[in-house]
Formats: C-alpha cells, sequence, structure tokens
C-alpha cells in the first residue's frame, strides 16, 4: 500500500469516529489502535491528521454515559491515546496541546468511568511522567499533570481506587500509587526574590495535600495487606485489619507512595507510622523487643559498631545546607538551617521497622529499593531506634551495595516498556538508577553506614558505573566511526541518554556522600579513578557557557553534555573530596578541576551555581593551588555579583567563597572586594538581621489546621509531639528565612575578619575604618551583642571582629578602648555557652593590653587601668576554672598581661582568621 493510499485509509478512519453510530466509532477506533500500537511513524500521521482532537471529544462526551457500547469507545479512545503517549515527546506534547489531559484526569473517577477506562487513563498519565522530556520543552508534563491531579476531586477518586480490595483491581491500585510517586512534589521550578518566597511556600504542598484527603491512611491500610499472617495473629478478633492482598497485589508501588508523602516530614512519618491500620498490626509496646524472629537479628546490639562522633578538620567546618551541593529535603532535614526546636522524641522499637528490614533482605530488586527508600526516610527523620540503626547498618547497606550490579530477578510494574524501550529493560533501568540513589541518601552523615558501604566494596562498583555510563552511547559511537550520523539534540532527547544521565546522578551523589567525613574514604574514591571520570564526562553543559577569559580552555572542552542535575552531583564530588588537605594539593590539581568549577558559576541555573560555589569555597582557600587560576579568571568578579543577586543561598555560598578568598589575599585584592561590593550594600547584610526568639510565635494566632486524624490512637508522648511539629511545621517557612538570613550575616562579619587580618593588616583596618566608618562599625558590633538570643555564630563573629582590630596598631586599640559601653558588653559574655567566644573575650583582653617593645607604655597602661575599672580582672579570674583548656591558657596570658602591663614580645596575636 502506498503512503497516499494509506493516508485515504487513515483519513476514513478518522472521518467515521464523528459519526453518531456507536458502534462505527468503536470498530475505527479498534481499527486505529491496531494500526499506531508499536508503530511510531503511523501515530505521527494519525496526529498530524487530527486524531487528538476527535479522541478528546469523545472522551469528554456526557452522551449515553450508562450505554456500555458507549463505554466501550471511551475504553478505545482511553486506549488509542495511551498508544500515542508511548511514542514519546512529541507526541506527548502534542496530546497536553490540544487538552487531553483534563479528560484523562475525568477519567479516574471509578464511579462513573468503567473499569478498563480507569486503569486505561492511569497507564496514560504513568506513561507521561516515565518519558523523558528536554528541558527545553516548552511544557513540562510533570508539572502539568500534578497541577490537575492535586485537586479536591481527583484526590478523592484516587483515594477511592486505593481503597478498593478486589483481585481485578490490583492493577488500577498499582498504577494510582505508582502515579503519587511519580507525580508528588512536581511544582514548577523558579528562583529568586518573591519567586523563591512562592516554591518555599509550597513544598510541600502536594504531600499535605495528599494526607488530608487521606491518602496516606488508604496507603498505610493497603500496606497493611501484605504484612505476614504472624503479625495478624497477634491482633485481637475484634480488630479492623484489611484483607490479605491478593497474589497479584504489589507491594513496591504502594512502598514508593508512601516514600514520596513523608518524605522530609517528621509529622507525616508519625501520621503513617500511627495510621488506624497500621497502628492497630504493630501495636507500640515499649516493655515489648522487636520481632527479631523475623530478621534473623542477632540478639545483643554489643556485637557490632555503634555510631561514632563526627569531626571534621578545623579548615573545613561543616557547611549548611545552603552550602551543601544539593538542595534537598535530607539535607535540610540534618543541617543547621532546620528548626532547633525539634522535640525530643525516643521511638520505640516499631515492629514495621522490622518488616521493612524483612522486606529488603528477601524481596525482588524493585520491592527492595522501594522498603530501602521508605526506611532511608523514617531514619532521616529519627524514626528508626537506636538499636535497629546498627541493624540497618549490618542488614541492609550491603544489600544496597550488591544492588549497584544490577543483579537479581527483577519484577515490574507491568509486561509494557516506554517510549519505545522494552519492558525487561525498562525495569532493569529503574533498578540501575534508584539504587545509587537510595544509597546515597541512606549514606548520608552517618559514619555507620558510611563504614558499612566502604566494606562491601561501595567505591569500586560505583566509579565502575560512572566510567560505563559516561561513555559515548551506542548511537554516538557509531556516529564516530561514520556508520549514521545522529543530531546531538537528538541523543540528548533520547530514553538512553535520561537513563544514562539519572544513573550518572545517583552514582556521583552516592560517592560525594561517602566521602564527606574521612579522608580514608576519600583517597579511596581518588584511586577509583573517579576525578578523571567527573572532570571529563561530567561538567560540560547542555548549553555553553562563555568565559572572555577562558576563551581557549572553552573551545578546546570535549566530552558529554550533562543536565544540571549531572552538573550539581558533580559539584558534589568536588566539595566532598577537597576536604582533604592533601588531595586539594595534589589530586584536584591533577585533575584540573579548577577552570570546569568555576565555568559552572556562569550557569544559567541557580541551583548549579549553588552546587559550584559550595566546591569553590574550598577551592580557594589560602593553601589551595587552585586559587590562583580561579582568581586570574575573574573569580571574585563573579562572586561580588552573586552576592548581590536575589537567590538566597547562592548569595550565601558566594559570601561563604569570598570569605576564603580574602584570606591571606593581597590588600590590592582586599580593597576591590569590598569596593565591588559596594559599602551601603554590604552593610545591610550584615546589619538588618533580626535573631530568631526563643518562644517566637508562641503567643502568635495561627490559621486552623487540621488535626492529626484519629489523635486519640497516639501514645501519649508522641501525641505532644505530633502537635509540637504541626506547630513548628506553621512557622518554620520563616524561621527557616531568618536563619538563612543570620548565616549569610554571619559570612559578611567574618568577611570583615579576614578583611583585616594577614598583610599590611594596619593598612587594611585603616581602609576599612575609611569606607565603612570606625564607629558605625564598632556601633554595630555593640548592637548585634546586645540583641537578646543572638546566635552564638553571630557573637562569635563580632567577637573576633574586635580581636582583629585590637592586633591592629596602637590607634586601633585606642578605638576600642574610648567604647567603654563595648567593652562593658563583652564583658557579659564571660560565662557563654560557645567556648570559642569565652577565648575570645581573653583574646581581647591580650590584644589591647600588648606593649610592643620600646613604645607606647603609657597607652598600655591607660588601656590595663580601663579594663579594670570595667571589672575585667574579676572575670578572668573567675574564667581560672573554665572547663575548656584553650580558655584557661588564653585567660593565663590575659592576666598576665593585665597584671603586669608587659609579657615577652612576639608580636600581637589575631586569634587566627577565619575559614
Amino acid at each position: 500500500m502506498t503512503r497516499s493510499e494509506e493516508e485515504s485509509l487513515y483519513l476514513s478512519l478518522l472521518s467515521q469516529l464523528q459519526s453518531p453510530e456507536p458502534a462505527l466509532v468503536r470498530a475505527a477506533l479498534v481499527s486505529i489502535k491496531h494500526q499506531v500500537i508499536g508503530h511510531d511513524q503511523t501515530k505521527e500521521v494519525f496526529v498530524r491528521l487530527g486524531i487528538v482532537d476527535a479522541l478528546v471529544s469523545i472522551l469528554n462526551s456526557e452522551l449515553s454515559t450508562r450505554d456500555k457500547v458507549w463505554q466501550d469507545v471511551k475504553v478505545e479512545a482511553g486506549i488509542v491515546v495511551g498508544s500515542l503517549a508511548y511514542g514519546g515527546e512529541s507526541l506527548i506534547l502534542h496530546l497536553l496541546r490540544s487538552a487531553a489531559l483534563s479528560p484523562l484526569t475525568a477519567s479516574l473517577n471509578p464511579d462513573r468511568a468503567s473499569p478498563k477506562l480507569v486503569q486505561s487513563s492511569l497507564r496514560t498519565l504513568n506513561t507521561m511522567l516515565d518519558t523523558y522530556i528536554s528541558p527545553s520543552a516548552p511544557l513540562n508534563p510533570a508539572v502539568a499533570i500534578s497541577a490537575a491531579l492535586y485537586t479536591p476531586e481527583c484526590l478523592q477518586n484516587l483515594c477511592e481506587i486505593l481503597s478498593q480490595e478486589r483481585a481485578d483491581r490490583q492493577e488500577q491500585i498499582s498504577l494510582a500509587a505508582s502515579l503519587i510517586a511519580k507525580s508528588c512534589g512536581r511544582v514548577p521550578h523558579i528562583s529568586g526574590g518573591e519567586a523563591e518566597e512562592t516554591a518555599m511556600q509550597r513544598e510541600g504542598m502536594h504531600q499535605k495535600l495528599l494526607v488530608g484527603a487521606g491518602v496516606l491512611d488508604v496507603l498505610a491500610t493497603r500496606l497493611a495487606a501484605f504484612a505476614p499472617d504472624e503479625y495478624r495473629r497477634n491482633c485481637s478478633e475484634d480488630t479492623k485489619l484489611p484483607a490479605p492482598a491478593p497474589p497479584n497485589a504489589r507491594i513496591a508501588p504502594i512502598l514508593d507512595a508512601i516514600a514520596a508523602i513523608i518524605r522530609g516530614s517528621k509529622l507525616r512519618s508519625l501520621e503513617f507510622l500511627f495510621s488506624p491500620t497500621l497502628a492497630a498490626l504493630f501495636p507500640t509496646d515499649d516493655s515489648k523487643a522487636s520481632s527479631d524472629a523475623s530478621l534473623h537479628l542477632p540478639q545483643s546490639s554489643d556485637m557490632l559498631q555503634r555510631p561514632q562522633n563526627i569531626t571534621t578538620p578545623s579548615a573545613f567546618p561543616p557547611l549548611s545546607s545552603a552550602v551543601s551541593f544539593t538542595l534537598d529535603d535530607d539535607e535540610r532535614l540534618r543541617s543547621g538551617l532546620t528548626s532547633e526546636t525539634d522535640p525530643a522524641l525516643e521511638i520505640p522499637e516499631l515492629e514495621i521497622i522490622s518488616w521493612l528490614v524483612a522486606l529488603i533482605r528477601s524481596g525482588d530488586p524493585i520491592t527492595r529499593l522501594s522498603a530501602a527508600s521508605t526506611l532511608t526516610n523514617l531514619f532521616l527523620v529519627g524514626l528508626v531506634s537506636k538499636r535497629l540503626v546498627s541493624y540497618v547498618a549490618l542488614l541492609v547497606v550491603p544489600i544496597l551495595v550488591h544492588l549497584l550490579d544490577g543483579e537479581g530477578k527483577i519484577v515490574g510494574y507491568g509486561n509494557t516498556g516506554v517510549g519505545g524501550i522494552d519492558s525487561q529493560t525498562w525495569n532493569r533501568w529503574q533498578v540501575e538508577e534508584r539504587a545509587p540513589a537510595v544509597l546515597a541518601r541512606l549514606v548520608i552523615e552517618n559514619l555507620e553506614f558510611q563504614k558499612a558501604a566502604m566494606d562491601a566494596g561501595a567505591v569500586k562498583k560505583l566509579a565502575a558505573i560512572l566510567k560505563k555510563v559516561s561513555e559515548p552511547s551506542s548511537s554516538a559511537a557509531n556516529e564516530a566511526n561514520g556508520h549514521t550520523t545522529v543530531d546531538q539534540s537528538t541523543q540528548r532527547s533520547g530514553p538512553e541518554y535520561h537513563h544514562r544521565m539519572k544513573v550518572k546522578e545517583g552514582v556521583l551523589r552516592c560517592l560525594a556522600n561517602l566521602g564527606l567525613f574521612k579522608d580514608d574514604y576519600r583517597k579511596k574514591i581518588i584511586d577509583a579513578g573517579v576525578l578523571k571520570t567527573v572532570v571529563g564526562s561530567c561538567m560540560k553543559p547542555l548549553t555553553p557557557i562563555s568565559v572572555p577569559q577562558l576563551a581557549e580552555t572553552n573551545s578546546s572542552s570535549n566530552g558529554e553534555c550533562n543536565p544540571p542535575s549531572v552538573l550539581i552531583a558533580a559539584c558534589g564530588v568536588i566539595r566532598s573530596v577537597s576536604r582533604s588537605v592533601s588531595i586539594l594539593r595534589t589530586s584536584l590539581i591533577d585533575a584540573a578541576v579548577a577552570i570546569p568549577i568555576f565555568t559552572l558559576l556562569r550557569h544559567e541555573n541557580d541551583d548549579v551555581k549553588i552546587a559550584a560555589t559550595a566546591a569553590v569555597c574550598n577551592l580557594v582557600l589560602d593553601f589551595s593551588p587552585m586559587r590562583k587560576p580561579i582568581t586570574e579568571a575573574g573569580a571574585l568578579d563573579v562572586l561580588c555579583d552573586l552576592i548581590k543577586g536575589s537567590n538566597g543561598p547562592l548569595k550565601l555560598n558566594a559570601m561563604w567563597a569570598i570569605k576564603h578568598l580574602m584570606m591571606e589575599a593581597d590588600i590590592t585584592t582586599k580593597r576591590r572586594s569590598l569596593e565591588k561590593l559596594g559599602v551601603e550594600y554590604f552593610m545591610s547584610i550584615i546589619s538588618t538581621v533580626t535573631p530568631l526568639e526563643e518562644d517566637e510565635d508562641e503567643d502568635e494566632e495561627m490559621p486552623d489546621e487540621p488535626a492529626m486524624q484519629h489523635e486519640e490512637r497516639l501514645p501519649p508522648r508522641i501525641r505532644s509531639a505530633v502537635k509540637h511539629l504541626q506547630k513548628q511545621e506553621r512557622v518554620s517557612q520563616a524561621a527557616r528565612s531568618r536563619k538563612e538570613a543570620t548565616a549569610l550575616q554571619e559570612q559578611g562579619l567574618e568577611f570583615v575578619r579576614n578583611l583585616i587580618c594577614g598583610a599590611e593588616v594596619d593598612n587594611m583596618i585603616d581602609h576599612v575604618f575609611e569606607c565603612i566608618g570606625a564607629d558605625r562599625l564598632l556601633s554595630l558590633y555593640e548592637k548585634l551583642l546586645t540583641t537578646p538570643n543572638q546566635p552564638s555564630e553571630i557573637v562569635s563573629a563580632v567577637v573576633y571582629g574586635i580581636v582583629h582590630i585590637a592586633a591592629g596598631a596602637p590607634r586601633h586599640r585606642q578605638r576600642i578602648i574610648e567604647r567603654t559601653e563595648l567593652l562593658r558588653v563583652l564583658l557579659g559574655f564571660w560565662n557563654h555557652h560557645n567556648a570559642n567566644v569565652r577565648s575570645g573575650l581573653a583574646w581581647v583582653v591580650i590584644n589591647l593590653t600588648w606593649k610592643e617593645e620600646g613604645s607606647e607604655a603609657e597607652g598600655v597602661q591607660s588601656r590595663i587601668n580601663v579594663l579594670k575599672g570595667l571589672g575585667w580582672a574579676e572575670r578572668l579570674r573567675d574564667m581560672q576554672k573554665d572547663p575548656a583548656l584553650d580558655v584557661k591558657e588564653r585567660v593565663k596570658t590575659a592576666e598576665f598581661q593585665l597584671g603586669n602591663g608587659s609579657v615577652s614580645s612576639a608580636g600581637s596575636s589575631t586569634a587566627g582568621s577565619s575559614r
């Protein structure tokens, strides 16, 4: 049949769709279905001829909805729409532009639509979410679908679908749960200014809607249906439990949906753990031990190594979430920017945790990963008991490392693939993508889990995977051999490319998290050859970045282009390994990471710039060999421009980096940095932050919020914690904004500290006083110290700023001694809880009473008299019994100088500069 004959046939079939006779319409749709399934070119022809509008019209039709024939017509139309969705990005975008989304979501009502239509619509929506859509696409299907799904009507429909227990409805339940897992949290990405604040307000919006609609409780009930009989036998006869799950039911999609809802929230995690069905099936009994029999766990937890305190070199202090390479919920959750008012909740050993561990040990790969993802979410919010944490390291982490190889029989969510990929390949891809991602989240900031992963050989496996997925794809290789010609943009929009990028991202994040704390682990990462792959294949953006100073470097750049998610993860690896001084001075130089990282500071995506500046913070330290090339490339101008932007985390990272850049910098660079920032703008950063009150919003009237359903089922102490978390969640957005602003203020104050430290310190202090004003700066210090509930970080920064000024020339010391109120306020911190602050007070005395050889004896004695008159001598005597050894040693020196007015001449001390 010729092409013209085929098109004539297709047009004839399309004309039948306008018939008022449902039998003719159904016959035409069946014929079209057979024509398009598995034939992408035929799909494109039908779309060009206008089939989508006809299908949308049929699905929207309200005529004769109770007529079985018309119901069959809608089912066939839905199947054809689903087949078109399998055609890839261009056809999905056409469906969205043609308003096909509205009838698809409307077809999820099980009371009005036939079961086949509900299932077909669910499958189509899942396909749209599974298909890779290029970042440059005019529409984002995930965002569009989420906007249509998270309405009261659709959520009620999903709740009804999930509540079904019939065996022939299990496919619907699995698809509905998968739809929730894939769509939850998919909101438009916006950043900067008011847009960023709006995004913060929407954080967790979908999850809250799902909880409010009762979806989480229904999912918990569905999960309970899979519980082993041993748990059911322990329940009383009047306990209402769901029927056991039929053989065709799948637990993995249920776990995925639950994991998506509870992620990053202790409140939602508690609501899940104590949902009515799970509370009945796994009762909380503090006197009852966990069900070790089902896990085959050793009875003595002393056999396992306990977690150790995390320590990091002082040159590389732990970075807050704003300077981390990823801004996901986990790092926010475990960073300094989370609320300090989390209730102390000692969670009892819950048997559901033991069951999750058992699922991870015995299920198929996808079920194992789904259970591990749920368990990881519970662990990250502190809801796994201390005893079971060691069991997780012993039993769960090695299994996740084993899954990195993709071994084992893989059971998928269905018999069809996505976007031309067969089902077996698609399901294997899911394991390859998810295994490193789940492991990365589990080991973050936990030394015991990191050790377990390292002992299981994770680095060697991850390095091999990274090298494999960074090699050119088969199409690219053929093109290089001259076999075919493929447009690069086409390669970057294919499912294989998307799969490799997701694997690459997960592997990079896992490597970064494994190397966060221990030098031995970083060395293993370097020895595995990871850096060469990261720099050569993971740091080239999709869109070339023009850097005038690096024109030659840009033109010679090779390697595959990467989406923002991979660039962010690659920056995380550089940031992680650069915490080692030896690696910073050797391997990173050999890998030539400086210029690729610097180039990413100009990326169009703010999250990429946030990750790049986090890495640059370590690369521009004074002992880093990469400081010079990064500085010569124009880092100072770029960082100052970023500080003046509107993105909060990016401003903080840039300020942190420029603070490091000022360490031991020449006086010309220091002066230029202050000039580039602008004195008034810089002063606005360090002057306008209001600290968080201890009982903030305690009496403020809050908008009504639904209480946790079935709250009476909670144990009393957990009920109290839930109420506290509900209140905290209402104020957390404003609190986070204030904490980010406070962190920025701290780095700004530390920036001043580094400006007035090092070579030509006297001239630099004079320059700062001239630009800012001595009285203005010292008045600001006094104001910050007198502000109630001031965070210790701000107090420390102010104290050491004064220490550095006092380490200048006699005229600078005189400026401070004249401010008796400032000295009186300083004295009030002699018993501050932070030892660094107490040590700083001793340094103030040491520097103010310093006597240079053969000079200003009268000035020194005058300053001593002022300090004694304010009571400093008495306070120093009180500090002799300080528990911190460093404080006691500094106090000895301060007392000696305050009493004698002299000490062996060695030059005044600055107590170190700020890193």
